[in-house]
């Protein structure tokens, strides 16, 4: 849930960011499960809490100032005032975790969108680069703790990670535009290639920015699929 409210105590509310994760171009032996995870807290280079979306209510994810993983409406992104710079959301630490193995891979993961937004003034990006992070003993070595000030702003992602260069609207991905970072990039377990219990992505990191010409109100939900291949 994107929770937004004006200096006029008016506020824009949105549904939560709903991520759907299924498997295309696969031989089925054994039929993997992958799971949506959003790291938070801990210290740079070690989460402190790794937690299965799958297991909130509801199971999906939410931009607010702070870095916790509860789907509330507290700590909401304020709307700031005409002239004023964008306030965004702390940012989203997430990676896919495979809970059931494959039969002798997966990889191959691709992002798309509807094409939609959140409404005018409201922009969600996805890092550019995607920091590390392995099963092994849960390595997160790539991983750095969200900042900003609790109830105002997050710190930018680029400034968040230093090895995060650029930012895209992930709205401009689509079904026949989609977002691919290649195996060598978005696995670092061995091989590129995710084969066993435990096994994970690398991150990608979301956050939602709001400009002053965000208008006040309820809005819909939305969705990223992300697809996969699996032998």
């Amino acid at each position: 849930m994107l929770v937004l409210p004006q200096e006029s105590d008016h506020s824009l509310k949105t549904k939560h960011l709903q991520i759907f994760i299924y498997n295309k171009n696969y031989l089925l032996n054994m039929v993997a499960v992958l799971k949506l995870y959003k790291d938070i807290e801990g210290t740079s280079g070690n989460s402190g809490t790794s937690r299965d979306t799958s297991e909130l209510t509801p199971s999906n994810v939410r931009f607010k100032t702070a870095d916790d993983i509860l789907i509330d409406s507290n700590n909401p992104v304020p709307i700031p005032s005409a002239g004023s710079a964008a306030n965004n959301s702390y940012v989203n630490s997430l990676l896919i975790k495979c809970s059931t193995a494959p039969a002798t891979m997966v990889d191959n993961f691709r992002f798309y969108t509807t094409g939609n937004n959140f409404g005018e003034g409201i922009t969600l990006n996805i890092g550019n680069q995607y920091p590390p992070h392995t099963e092994s003993t849960e390595d997160a070595s790539g991983y750095r703790v969200a900042t900003g000030t609790v109830g105002s702003t997050g710190n930018p992602i680029t400034t968040v990670y230093s090895t995060i260069t650029g930012v895209t609207d992930l709205f401009t991905y689509t079904v026949n535009n989609q977002l691919n970072p290649g195996n060598a990039s978005f696995i670092s377990e061995t091989g590129n290639e995710i084969n066993a219990v435990g096994e994970t992505t690398n991150y990608f990191v979301l956050q939602a920015s709001v400009a002053s010409n965000a208008t006040s109100g309820s809005k819909p939900a939305e969705t990223i699929t992300i697809l996969y291949d699996e032998i």
